[in-house]
């Protein structure tokens, strides 16, 4: 049976209300805003497309690179380092299994780039306290 065509403005939508429903959920559950959050956003979004979009979407945590002040301002949760996972630096999203188990992802999301601007205000640099400024002319996306 054919999908039915579903219209970009419609899926733009409805991926959006995911986002925000997500978000209520870590902010409801954690008392807070949802920063620094990033496991809880994985496993509601997971609870959440598992449900609603089958059993193909997968947990993941391991290394992020964020450029905060383009072109070279990187900040980097680096999980090979010694002792990143024990710290908790590390990143969460979740991705789309791909037609076969060896292809790779269809998709990824990641439900808290809505902080990527505060993080990126509060991280140091690893080799000292200075900060790299958040320079970029529009607001972080809800979700990825």
């Amino acid at each position: 049976m054919a999908q039915p065509h579903v219209s970009r403005n419609r899926t733009r939508l409805v991926r959006a209300l995911v986002a925000e429903v997500v978000h209520d959920a870590v902010c409801a559950f954690s008392h807070s805003d949802g920063f620094g959050l990033c496991q809880l956003y994985t496993v509601a979004g997971y609870m959440l497309l598992s449900r609603i979009d089958g059993p193909q979407w997968t947990m993941q945590a391991g290394s992020a690179w964020m450029l905060a002040d383009p072109p070279d301002g990187w900040y980097v949760y680096d999980t090979r380092q010694p002792g990143a996972l024990e710290r908790g630096e590390f990143h969460c999203w979740l991705a789309k299994q791909g037609p076969t188990k060896k292809a790779p992802p269809v998709a990824f999301v990641d439900f808290t780039t809505r902080h990527l601007r505060r993080t990126a205000e509060t991280m140091a640099i690893p080799d000292g306290n200075e900060r790299i400024p958040w320079t970029h002319t529009t607001k972080p996306p809800a979700y990825l």
